[in-house]
């Protein structure tokens, strides 16, 4: 084995994945490595401390911690979810509705069928007409002609 090889394997070699002929030359090379063997013996120190260092038993439960972050992301995209929060979009589009017929009917007046009658008086080369035309009656062009300016 080299010194790759073995630096590689030192991990497998410490939590003993290796078959024993690997184990074999594996301690071969350390016996007559320096290096390799010094590093061996820092990862061997390593683990040792963290094997020995107390370890509290912790208390979180990640499925509680899972559903409480879960409800705190629904509560940051819909933060207002009370009547006050509907109760203003119904008076935001009841305001809207009635901002749109006011200026309907005030650029577009509905006309009264009485006023809507105007006396028109059409004269042709020797006959006199007065006639009173409705928006309901149908109009000639000729009639139309002499409405027109």
């Amino acid at each position: 084995m080299n010194c790759l090889t073995v630096r590689n394997l030192i991990s497998a070699y410490i939590d003993c994945e290796l078959d024993p002929e690997q184990k074999r030359e594996f301690r071969n090379h350390l016996f007559h490595c320096p290096e390799c063997n010094e590093e061996y013996e820092q990862l061997m120190s390593i683990k040792n401390c963290l094997e020995n260092s107390c370890q509290e038993p912790v208390d979180f439960n990640l499925l509680e911690a899972l559903y409480a972050r879960i409800e705190e992301e629904k509560l940051a995209i819909n933060p207002q979810t009370d009547g006050f929060y509907w109760g203003s979009r119904i008076l935001m589009t009841a305001a809207c509705l009635t901002a749109f017929f006011l200026t309907t009917f005030m650029l577009f007046p509905m006309k009264q069928k009485s006023t809507a009658q105007t006396n028109l008086s059409f004269s042709s080369p020797g006959i006199m007409m007065d006639q009173n035309i409705t928006i309901d009656q149908p109009v000639n062009v000729y009639q139309a002609s002499w409405v027109l300016p």
